[in-house]
């Protein structure tokens, strides 16, 4: 197990958008998550990832990070991504490469070779110099996804990735990210919309509903259980 939530609640106000929380994540595995616009999903990544303060307990491969901001827990191993690209657009695809691998905390000496790592993972040698600002929407969410992967983690987090993507680009992408978890052995925590996509990578799933969790299991169990199905479609189809 590499990250565990215990009791975690997050208000705004009288508003819980995440409520008495409870998940683990094993070392290894892609686990996906689920859940109607609203559920929380977001809020929870924005938990994790140390940009909102939540009561409760979350525990990354064995050290407490709770109390940690965004900076100290990318150090730990955690980067994520963004469902709407967040990049440098004044900049080029190199330099907020760059900009990821000193916020992972790396030697000067690790740095070049990460970035050189990072863009031929994601296949953007040829337009490292290229300005963020001119990309194609794939391009600057695999500028995004290699400046994570620049951080060095241990868990990315995956905000929607192929979203406003066509068939082709999502496929290219999933691709990549089932490449980073097998050969990386990156831990891999999937936000998705798109079932059919996130069923097909998931070792395990959660749905999540008003901030809550509905279940956790084989896509097989979680997409044939009936709060699954009555939360997406209705009381008549359940």
């Amino acid at each position: 197990m590499i990250l565990e939530l215990k009791n975690v609640t997050k208000t705004f106000g009288k508003f819980a958008a995440v409520s008495d929380l409870n998940f683990s994540v094993n070392e290894g595995e892609i686990f996906g998550i689920a859940g109607p616009n609203g559920a929380g999903k977001t809020t929870l990544f924005n938990i994790i990832s140390g940009f909102y303060r939540a009561t409760g307990n979350i525990v990354f491969d064995n050290r407490k990070i709770s109390h940690l901001g965004p900076d100290k827990i990318n150090i730990l191993g955690i980067a994520r991504t963004f469902q709407i690209p967040l990049l440098f657009d004044s900049m080029t695809i190199y330099q907020n490469i760059l900009v990821g691998s000193h916020f992972g905390g790396q030697g000067k000496s690790e740095v070049e070779n990460r970035i050189n790592e990072a863009l031929s993972f994601f296949g953007l040698q040829e337009l490292r110099a290229a300005a963020v600002a001119n990309l194609k929407l794939l391009d600057k969410k695999l500028t995004m996804a290699a400046a994570a992967f620049a951080t060095r983690p241990k868990l990315l987090l995956l905000d929607e990735p192929v979203a406003g993507l066509n068939p082709v680009e999502a496929e290219l992408f999933v691709g990549l990210v089932k490449k980073l978890n097998r050969e990386h052995g990156v831990t891999i925590i999937m936000i998705e919309h798109l079932m059919n996509i996130l069923t097909e990578m998931s070792d395990r799933m959660m749905i999540l509903n008003n901030g809550q969790k509905l279940i956790v299991g084989s896509p097989e169990t979680v997409i044939n259980d009936p709060e699954t199905i009555e939360c997406y479609l209705g009381n008549s189809h359940a």
